[in-house]
């Protein structure tokens, strides 16, 4: 009996293993934080506690380049399915605009540092909403791509620690990451009564999160890229900077269906 469990327990993994490594699969890199004393209202206490939201359009970066497979997905394509997103986490569209408890802005683009070029600084007008623009600010360093990409805290903390220890390797890793194109969604979930009181903006929560930018998918991906990383919304990421392989072809079956491996890949 216990010979035919382990040979049962063994085909299962070996069946397993095997559809993981034929699933279509991409890398994700998420970047979650929450800030001040913010707490994510848990689906369990029901509808009527979900923080409503409403969506605005942030920062719009094409890194100095035309991009077919960015420019193919339109705002109203990305409010659509992050707003489906956010309802399946247990956060509840505003009926009412002015009456949100947040204000959901989402950044979009595509970095380029070999082109001399990265992410422009995120601002938003009196309206609360970014600008489009095919033309960035120049790209300083990798910082600023760092910091766009939720990258800093990791990359700062391993130069520091360089001077001490022997993590070129890790440096080395991360700085590949940086270089490369990536696609790269932001989004930043602001306190949005006390932005119509007083103007001021507080920023409650943020996820971060790219992709590499191979073969232009963005249109592809995004959503599998939202839907993996919804969990994060409004918490922070465990490990700074998660690394996951996401697949592509779980349609609706939830962000742990799309994870196949948690931590660094």
């Amino acid at each position: 009996m216990k010979r035919t469990t382990s040979l049962l327990l063994g085909s299962l993994t070996l069946c397993l293993g095997a559809s993981l490594l034929t699933a279509e699969t991409a890398k994700l890199v998420t970047y979650a934080k929450t800030h001040g004393s913010y707490q994510r209202t848990p689906v369990e206490a029901g509808p009527e506690y979900a923080e409503s939201f409403v969506i605005n359009m942030g920062q719009y970066n094409l890194s100095g380049t035309d991009d077919e497979a960015l420019e193919a997905v339109s705002f109203a394509d990305i409010e659509e399915e992050l707003g489906a997103v956010l309802e399946n986490e247990g956060f509840k569209p505003a009926e009412n605009r002015e009456a949100a408890d947040l204000l959901i802005v989402v950044h979009r683009g595509r970095t380029a540092p070999e082109r001399g070029r990265n992410a422009a600084p995120v601002y938003l007008d009196q309206n609360h909403r970014g600008s489009v623009s095919k033309v960035n600010s120049p790209a300083g360093n990798l910082i600023e791509v760092a910091k766009v990409l939720g990258y800093y805290e990791e990359l700062a903390g391993l130069m520091i620690e360089n001077r001490v220890s022997s993590t070129d390797f890790k440096l080395a890793d991360l700085r590949t990451e940086l270089e490369q194109e990536r696609y790269y969604l932001v989004i930043a979930a602001y306190d949005y009564p006390t932005m119509q009181r007083s103007g001021r903006r507080v920023l409650l929560w943020e996820t971060r999160l790219s992709f590499a930018a191979e073969n232009k998918s963005f249109a592809d991906r995004f959503a599998a890229m939202l839907q993996a990383s919804a969990s994060y919304f409004g918490r922070n990421t465990p490990y700074g900077l998660q690394r996951e392989f996401v697949r592509l072809d779980a349609a609706g079956e939830g962000p742990d269906a799309r994870r196949l491996a948690l931590g660094q890949y």
